[in-house]
């Protein structure tokens, strides 16, 4: 048995393209775990693949209208510092 990981973004339009994908890997028999922060726990359950949760403080980027240039622009920084609070959680 394979055992997969999947760390998307944490957010539907990142998750649902891989639901088709972890649900087949679950039917063959291989584990699947998704990181992810609890709230997405029930979509990741109905697939049959683990979801491993993680907090996040809220004390990163505050979103709001931004503009495309200041989007691409905060992005990288954001999932950057978002991925260095949660990964202490999921090595754990």
């Amino acid at each position: 048995m394979a055992k997969v990981i999947i760390l998307p973004l944490p957010a539907y339009g990142h998750i649902n393209p891989t639901l088709p994908l972890a649900q087949e890997l679950v039917a063959r028999g291989e584990e699947v775990r998704y990181c992810l922060p609890d709230q997405f726990k029930p979509t990741i359950a109905s697939t049959g693949a683990i979801c491993l949760p993680y907090q996040l403080s809220g004390r990163g980027f505050r979103w709001r209208s931004l503009s495309c240039e200041d989007l691409f622009f905060w992005m990288p920084l954001h999932v950057a510092v978002s991925s260095l609070e949660a990964l202490p959680q999921l090595l754990d």
